[in-house]
């Protein structure tokens, strides 16, 4: 698999009781080459078109989707990233974001020469995130691996009904060419708030439109 943009796994979850198809998950390895690493977009692109089904794609992708999430080493260029983020955005995916260590891979060397870099990460597409009340992805440090694993929880609502879902800020954003200006709309009259409860209402409309 080192070498080539590939899948490890592409399996779809079955209900035991009915037969029926739940979701589908996606274990991914990233092209480490960069200049073959359009392969791996390309490939992302091509599994979308293969279902509709809610969808959980993870792995180590080789590459980042903001410069803040390296640390060290050369600067990564925006050309470099905007494949991934194409992707990403044609496959409908959110980063579900993470708990613990902000980066995933560590080149282990010392001083100037350490490069911290978060290379592997969790994505679901709506339909995945509305199956559950709560998704959390874990950074797990090993001794096996300069990589961190990947441990994604998924809590259902017990039949309760779906919970609010929670949001989660996506760096990736600020990239859109019309970001500032959306946000500039939507913040609306934000400059005149007078007190928390208008802060907290322009925040929600924000988010909400966000």
């Amino acid at each position: 698999m080192k070498g080539t943009g590939a899948i490890r796994t592409d399996a779809m979850v079955i209900d035991p009781v009915t037969g029926g198809q739940l979701w589908r998950f996606t274990g991914f390895y990233g092209e480490s080459r960069r200049e073959l690493r359009y392969r791996s977009w390309d490939l992302l692109k091509y599994l979308n078109t293969q279902s509709a089904s809610p969808w959980l794609c993870a792995g180590d992708f080789n590459e980042i989707l903001d410069a803040s999430e390296q640390f060290g080493g050369l600067t990564r260029s925006e050309r470099q990233m905007d494949g991934f983020w194409d992707a990403v955005d044609t496959c409908g995916f959110s980063d579900l974001g993470f708990i613990g260590l902000p980066y995933t891979w560590d080149n282990q060397q010392q001083g100037d020469s350490n490069i911290k870099v978060r290379l592997d990460r969790a994505f679901a597409n709506s339909f995945f995130a509305d199956l559950f009340c709560d998704i959390r992805v874990w950074h797990c440090q090993t001794t096996e691996s300069d990589h961190c694993c990947l441990m994604i929880e998924c809590a259902t609502s017990n039949g309760k009904g779906r919970g609010a879902r929670i949001f989660r800020y996506e760096n990736m954003w600020r990239r859109h060419p019309e970001y500032k200006e959306f946000v500039d709309h939507v913040w609306g009259d934000g400059d005149n708030i007078q007190n928390l409860g208008q802060l907290k209402a322009s925040l929600n409309q924000v988010q909400g439109e966000l």
